[in-house]
């Protein structure tokens, strides 16, 4: 099964906005193939804005279709996690029971109560493959969560990436990512965006080809961000049908224009940053 590189996009703890109401980190489950029946499992988690205070164990359970569970534990240093940190738990890699069918996977960390991350199962190429879960995603809403974050490239200048992980769905055509900047949060006036030079922007991307449990990465920019700003600059994203009836998908989280609400530009001490929308946030 193809691995999936979850870069400085996924691993960085960028701001310090949090959510309004704090909640457990989310966790989202990826693996890898290491050799036959042999797989490497990663966690990355992306906190909604705990504080801890001190570090954590995190559990992964794995349990078969007879309730046979294993469980392996890691230590998380997110006693010092800011209240949108990100970061990637990795266990070392599992050798897995040709007969022992579905089995389904969870984790928590601490005390928390354990969430579903997804289940492996073999499919009919004989290969193991990973069937995400998507927590956030509400009724007649894709499986397909899109999040975001801003490298600085120069003072001002950043550029913006968008990690669209596919948690279970199959697309009928390639979709393009588009990304718009706006001034307010409720959504929809571009007027004085465009006046920046922050104008809305699409890439295509091989979404007919994604596996169920792929992460895809579509890079926007640079872009030179007003250093003067006095107010948030919101970034929302999603993806729509460019070159057919130009529908979007309602992504997990979406709004009613069917654009999840991804980050922020803001003024903090004399400078331009960033802060990622943790996704408890966003989420309806």
């Amino acid at each position: 099964m193809r691995g999936y590189v979850l870069t400085a996009l996924l691993l960085a703890a960028l701001a310090t906005q949090g959510p309004s109401q704090p909640g457990p980190p989310l966790q989202m489950l990826t693996c890898e193939a290491t050799g036959p029946d042999t797989l490497t499992l990663k966690v990355l988690l992306l906190n909604a804005g705990m504080t801890f205070g001190q570090d954590r164990e995190f559990e992964l359970t794995l349990t078969s279709v007879a309730g046979k569970a294993e469980s392996h534990t890691t230590l998380v240093a997110c006693g010092h996690w800011a209240p949108d940190a990100a970061a990637v738990v990795r266990f070392e890699a599992l050798k897995l029971d040709p007969a022992a069918g579905e089995i389904t996977v969870s984790g928590r960390l601490g005390d928390e109560p354990p969430q579903p991350l997804g289940s492996l199962v073999r499919g009919d190429d004989g290969q193991v493959h990973l069937r995400r879960t998507c927590a956030l995603a509400a009724q007649g809403e894709r499986r397909i969560l899109v999040m975001a974050v801003a490298e600085r490239t120069d003072a001002n200048r950043f550029v913006v990436k968008l990690a669209y992980a596919n948690c279970g769905e199959t697309l009928d055509r390639d979709y393009d990512a588009f990304l718009h900047f706006e001034p307010e949060a409720t959504g929809s006036d571009l007027a004085t965006t465009t006046e920046m030079r922050l104008y809305p922007s699409g890439k295509p991307t091989d979404s007919s080809g994604w596996r169920e449990d792929e992460v895809t990465v579509v890079t926007f920019g640079p872009y030179d961000i007003p250093p003067d700003l006095t107010k948030p600059l919101y970034l929302r994203a999603g993806m729509c049908d460019r070159d057919g009836d130009g529908h979007r998908l309602r992504l997990a989280g979406s709004g009613e224009e069917d654009r999840v609400l991804v980050g922020r530009f803001v003024r903090q001490e004399g400078a331009v940053a960033f802060e990622r929308m943790p996704l408890a946030e966003v989420a309806p």
